[in-house]
């Protein structure tokens, strides 16, 4: 007599929004496309409605909106969302619900409404970052130990602050870097551009922390060199001003953002892949770039030196360093044989270590885990 074949793990992936674009976003859509539903059926809830421009009905799983259409949320509306997050995995029968950090509060009441239920917790900034304030962090910090949850990162430098200021065992943290489906990108071709000019993309939300000002500042005094600002936030009338007063108005475009298609376009036209952040807790968009066949430049900050190698895929430097930012990008505008090496060697290192089935399969092996 022979074993019956072992079911699908159940998996509900709890988010407050599912939108196309995003580091949460790309991880759980990837999953909801390359997960094998003979092995794990996903389903996904999200506190925000079903959104028309989220493109929710491509993903081919089940998305169960709650309708949260406000911009406030006062403690009565946390809870009843909380409450909503926990009847929808009972019912769903979820053996294992993917809760993410910043967001964590919605799954919380999760292991007292369906008990049965295993919670794995993402984590993609790092506890002490300053990315979700220090409550956050606490109320954080005392639910995963309370349940012993399991809990995925995706760089070194946010599973160690994670065992640090959670004081999570590193048996129960799993390293998992994000990847990029090559299928999608396609064999890079030769990045654009003469000795002597240079284009620059830097991609992100227009936020402090990014530096976007330290972009616009050592590009003032690299002649030749021209950068394209893709994204939206707060910051983008002072960089404009910037760039008006450190007059490269003519050399750096704020362009907006963009869907992912205009991106990869984007990618393709570029010569370089900026990062002039203080703090990243991965840096998809670097990998993105490598895949692309693009030499990146950037600050050696958080999950960054996981996937820039200085010297062999790009450049990196100290953070907040101008100049070091400036020489690099003068180095690669007028070394085009330079460029073409580190781009060559940023493509191999995305197909040797950011392979999204190698991605896939340490996501399986976890929900194995925790569905036994």
């Amino acid at each position: 007599m022979t074993d019956a074949p072992a079911r699908p793990v159940r998996v509900v992936q709890v988010l407050w929004r599912l939108s196309r674009l995003g580091g949460v976003q790309t991880v759980v859509r990837t999953l909801c496309d390359r997960l094998d539903p003979a092995q794990v059926q996903t389903l996904v809830v999200t506190a925000r409605p079903r959104l028309d421009d989220d493109g929710l009905d491509e993903l081919g799983v089940e998305v169960t909106g709650l309708g949260h259409g406000g911009s406030t949320l006062g403690i009565g509306r946390r809870l009843r969302l909380m409450w909503a997050v926990a009847r929808v995995v009972r019912r769903q029968r979820g053996d294992v619900a993917q809760l993410h950090s910043g967001t964590l509060w919605l799954g919380m009441a999760i292991p007292i409404v369906s008990w049965g239920t295993r919670c794995l917790i993402e984590v993609h900034d790092a506890p002490g970052s300053g990315r979700h304030g220090r409550l956050t962090d606490q109320l954080e910090k005392w639910w995963a130990k309370a349940v012993r949850a399991r809990v995925v990162c995706h760089s070194t430098s946010v599973a160690d602050a994670v065992v640090r200021h959670w004081g999570i065992p590193r048996s129960r943290v799993e390293l998992i870097p994000v990847a990029v489906d090559l299928s999608h990108v396609g064999d890079p071709g030769t990045a654009p551009g003469p000795p002597g000019t240079l284009r620059v993309l830097a991609v992100g939300r227009l936020v402090a922390s990014k530096r976007f000002d330290l972009a616009i500042t050592a590009v003032a005094d690299a002649p030749g060199v021209h950068l394209d600002i893709v994204g939206e936030g707060p910051e983008h009338q002072r960089l404009a001003e910037l760039a008006r007063s450190l007059a490269v108005s003519d050399r750096v475009r704020l362009v907006g953002s963009c869907g992912p298609e205009d991106l990869a376009a984007a990618m393709g036209h570029c010569d370089v892949v900026l990062s002039a952040s203080d703090y990243e807790g991965f840096g998809l968009v670097l990998v993105e770039a490598m895949a692309a066949g693009r030499p990146v430049v950037a600050t050696a900050v958080g999950g960054v030196t996981d996937i820039v190698l200085d010297g062999v895929t790009g450049r990196l430097v100290p953070a907040g360093d101008v100049a070091g930012l400036r020489g690099a990008l003068v180095d690669l505008r007028d070394d085009p044989d330079l460029r073409r090496r580190l781009g060559t060697a940023g493509r191999r290192r995305v197909e040797e270590h950011f392979d999204v089935a190698t991605m896939v399969a340490g996501f399986v092996a976890c929900y194995r885990v925790l569905a036994r």
